[in-house]
């Protein structure tokens, strides 16, 4: 898998570009069901971070259409 970016250039013009996956992602893709880490009130797996991760990303990559 890889991640896709995108880059404003001149005029208000996108550039698709496409990453390959960082090493770090596809190690939390390999424990998705693990802790990753852990409060007095909750647990949040590899998987949850993931999820919030690309949420993050899609507004992100909305706000600059």
């Amino acid at each position: 898998a890889g991640a896709v970016g995108a880059v404003l250039c001149g005029e208000g013009n996108l550039w698709k570009l496409t990453m390959p996956e960082l090493p770090l992602i596809s190690r939390a893709g390999q424990h998705a069901n693990s802790v990753a880490f852990h409060t007095a009130k909750s647990a949040t797996t590899y998987q949850q971070l993931l999820d919030r991760s690309a949420a993050l990303a899609a507004a992100l990559r909305m706000r600059m259409r």
